[in-house]
C-alpha cells in the first residue's frame, strides 16, 4: 500500500491527533507511521501511545510490519527461526538482492543463495521455472528447508516468486521486471513481504 492511501486513510489521525501526534514518512522499502507523545515518563507515554498503535493496525489488517528499528527481512528471518525452518534463495532478475538483504543482517534462517542470469536456465514457461528449479535445489537441504526463487519472463516483462516449504508451495506475481536497481531493489521488497504476509496467516 503506498503512501498516499495510507495517508487517506488516517488522515483523521494526523489532522486531529495533538498528543500523540501521528505522521508519515514514504521510503523505498516501507511507509513508516510515527507516533510521538509528550510526558513525564517512558511508561506514561506508551501508555498514550498503545491505543493509537491499536487503531493504526486495525486500520491496516497484517500490513503493519512492524516497529521501531524493525526491518523486513529482520521480521521475515524470526517469522521463519519460529517455525524451526531455514531459506535457500535463488534469483534471477533480483540480482542477488533478496540473499544480500539477509546476509546483511546475518539472518540465521538463511542457509544458501544464488543468482541466475536467465539465459542460463533452459525452461520452458515462467511457471515451470521457480517450481522445477525449487524442486531440484531442495533435494540438498534439509526437510526443514524452505526457498524462495524469483525468475522472470523478459519477453513479458514480469516476474514471479515461487515459495517451496516443508508444508506445500505458494507463488506470487511481483509484477513488471527490470534489470535496474531500483526494478531489482522493489522486486525483492515485494518477494519478502509476500512472504511475511504467508508466515503470519500460517502461524
Amino acid at each position: 500500500m503506498g503512501e498516499s492511501r495510507i495517508d487517506e486513510v488516517i488522515k483523521d489521525l494526523i489532522n486531529d491527533s495533538t498528543n500523540p501526534t501521528v505522521g508519515i514518512l514514504g521510503s523505498p522499502a516501507a511507509v513508516h507511521i510515527r507516533i510521538a507523545a509528550k510526558a513525564d515518563s517512558r511508561e506514561e507515554a506508551q501508555a498514550l501511545i498503545d491505543p493509537v498503535d491499536v487503531q493504526i493496525r486495525n486500520y491496516f489488517p497484517d500490513l503493519v510490519m512492524g516497529i521501531d528499528n524493525d526491518t523486513l527481512e529482520g521480521v521475515v528471518d524470526q517469522l521463519l527461526c519460529d517455525r524451526g525452518w531455514t531459506i535457500a534463495i535463488i534469483e534471477t532478475v533480483s540480482g542477488g538482492k533478496i540473499a544480500s538483504k539477509m546476509t546483511a543482517i546475518q539472518a540465521k534462517s538463511y542457509c544458501f543463495g544464488s543468482v541466475y542470469p536467465l539465459g542460463t536456465l533452459d525452461l520452458d514457461t515462467i511457471h515451470a521455472q521457480p517450481l522445477d528449479f525449487s524442486r531440484h535445489s531442495l533435494l540438498n537441504y534439509t526437510p526443514n528447508c524452505s526457498l524462495v526463487a524469483v525468475v522472470a519472463d523478459p519477453a513479458a516483462g514480469i516476474c514471479e516468486a515461487t515459495f517451496t516449504h516443508p508444508d506445500g508451495q505458494e507463488t506470487w506475481s511481483l509484477g513488471k521486471c527490470g534489470q535496474s536497481n531500483v526494478m531489482q531493489e522493489r522486486i525483492a521488497i515485494l518477494a519478502l513481504e509476500y512472504l511475511r504476509r504467508f508466515l503470519i496467516k500460517t502461524t
